[in-house]
């Protein structure tokens, strides 16, 4: 069992140390300026300076860059593993499978219908939480982005990321989705598969009716949510902004097919919902979802680590303490004095300029 890293995302903080070294070496040179500017005053220098120490001002620069270096390494979190220890947990099993055919960018719901499409998939899978989610795209061809798991940060970060650009292959191809849906879910021997179908519904290809009918006699139960007005929208080019055309140059109007995906759903003993609101579209799949028997997951191990972050922050409070008690005079008071000192020098207008 190695050591591994909580927050990656924080190594960039480790840049810090070469500003704070930059200014270091800035105002090295700055005094060093100064006391060549002081050189016509020989015995004001040799007294301001009798006590001064100019080798530890290195040493306390490397104690505070070791401090600052500390902070950073404890807010990456350096973690091993302690223990592990089987939870029996029971839950459900679904599979999200999200339309990102560029269909899918028409804004007759705001602000677009894969916005409010990847809201809603966001919401769902926080009210599921602890359960086994998946997450599928499809568009001219299926792809999946994350097997089930309750791991709800990394399907939040998968929903998040869904774009036209997830699959290459444009179109509407609901029959690839449903059967990489399937595939993906029968790994498993539950008896019930529940799939949440999100998707504007023009399905250009195949026949996803008869696949859902075969696939629900195997225990899939599909509810599909329309995203998309009646009236439809037209399809805008998303380089140009302009509206799409087909062979026959007439402007492409995309309405979803409420017909064949209630048709879907029903086919396979689930329900159909045109997502309207966002929140009452999620209680209302959640509730259907519900019905669906719960199973033991496989997945249930909960893992304690042990953080090595305490004991970085003492070798940082260390490190600041070594670094505050190294004073660069030998005494206090001529540090009063050399204050004083460099203040009358730069008042007075005789001072020699480096």
């Amino acid at each position: 069992m190695g050591i591994s890293i909580e927050h990656p995302e924080y190594l960039l903080l480790f840049l810090l140390l070469v500003p704070v070294a930059s200014v270091w070496y800035w105002w090295e040179w700055r005094k060093k300026s100064i006391r060549a500017g002081m050189a016509n005053h020989p015995r004001l220098l040799k007294t301001l300076l009798h006590h001064y120490r100019p080798r530890w001002a290195l040493f306390r620069l490397i104690f505070f860059c070791l401090a600052l270096s500390g902070l950073c390494l404890a807010l990456l979190n350096p973690r091993m593993v302690d223990k592990t220890a089987a939870v029996p947990m029971q839950g459900i099993q679904v599979m999200m499978v999200l339309d990102v055919s560029n269909s899918m960018l028409a804004n007759d719901i705001a602000p677009s219908r894969l916005e409010k499409a990847r809201m809603f998939a966001l919401k769902l899978a926080e009210k599921f939480g602890g359960s086994r989610i998946g997450l599928l795209a499809f568009a001219g061809e299926a792809r999946l982005q994350m097997p089930p798991t309750t791991d709800l940060s990394a399907i939040r970060q998968a929903i998040q990321t869904l774009g036209p650009g997830t699959v290459p292959l444009q179109g509407t191809h609901i029959e690839a989705a449903l059967t990489e849906a399937y595939n993906s879910l029968a790994a498993d021997a539950l008896k019930q598969k529940g799939v949440v179908l999100v998707t504007d519904g023009e399905a250009l290809e195949g026949d996803a009716a008869a696949v859902a009918a075969k696939f629900g006699r195997s225990g899939m139960v599909v509810h599909v949510v329309s995203v998309g007005s009646e009236q439809g929208s037209l399809l805008l080019d998303p380089d140009t902004g302009f509206p799409l055309q087909d062979e026959n140059d007439r402007q492409v109007l995309s309405k979803p097919d409420n017909e064949l995906l209630q048709q879907i759903a029903q086919s396979t003993g689930g329900r159909f919902l045109r997502l309207e609101n966002t929140d009452a579209a999620v209680l209302q799949v959640s509730a259907w979802l519900a019905d669906l028997e719960k199973n033991p997951l496989p997945n249930g191990d909960l893992v304690n680590y042990y953080s090595f972050a305490p004991w970085i922050l003492l070798l940082v409070l260390i490190f600041l303490t070594v670094e505050w008690w190294q004073p660069l005079f030998r005494k206090k008071v001529p540090v009063m004095a050399a204050l004083l000192g460099s203040v009358l020098f730069f008042a007075t207008p005789s001072s020699a300029q480096p």
